[in-house]
């Protein structure tokens, strides 16, 4: 056997385990690769794979970061806590790359905000403030729904 018959037998190996893996859920073509690397394909192998996969519309990071955010949405976490696990499942150039706003926007992070707020009931605004940080909401859209002025209403 070629060497170049071995390669290719290898890259179709990585584009049947690509295909595997998306078979189950939705994949970020950087969190693809990463999963294909770890089952010992090689950076050029990886690269092939996806680029294979991707020709066909199976993996598309612009349509998996917009199912993504809506997820997390529903889920009542935050824009930051999204951005933390774009960078958890190491996706940085996700994040360079897309203006993440344009995918999880204020509209839909207050809504969330609401959504949780009528779920948990009413408590005190510091207590409520700390608890959606926690969810990584971010502080201007949980200061309009919550109805507080910065620092001047926390009293």
């Amino acid at each position: 056997m070629t060497e170049k018959a071995v390669k290719t037998d290898k890259v179709r190996d990585s584009i049947k385990s690509a295909m595997k893996l998306l078979a189950v859920r939705d994949y970020f073509s950087c969190e693809l690769r990463g999963k294909l690397i770890l089952k010992g394909a090689s950076e050029h192998e990886a690269d092939a794979a996806i680029e294979y996969v991707s020709k066909f519309g199976y993996v598309n990071d612009a349509e998996t970061l917009k199912k993504y955010s809506c997820e997390l949405a529903a889920k009542r976490k935050g824009f930051y806590y999204l951005k933390k696990k774009l960078y958890d499942k190491g996706c940085m150039e996700i994040v360079s790359s897309f203006d993440l706003r344009d995918f999880y926007t204020v509209k839909m992070e207050k809504e969330a905000i609401t959504e949780w707020l009528e779920k948990v009931g009413n408590h005190d605004k510091k207590v409520l403030l700390k608890k959606l940080s926690s969810r990584g909401f971010a502080s201007e859209a949980v200061y309009e729904v919550l109805g507080i002025l910065k620092d001047n209403d926390m009293e």
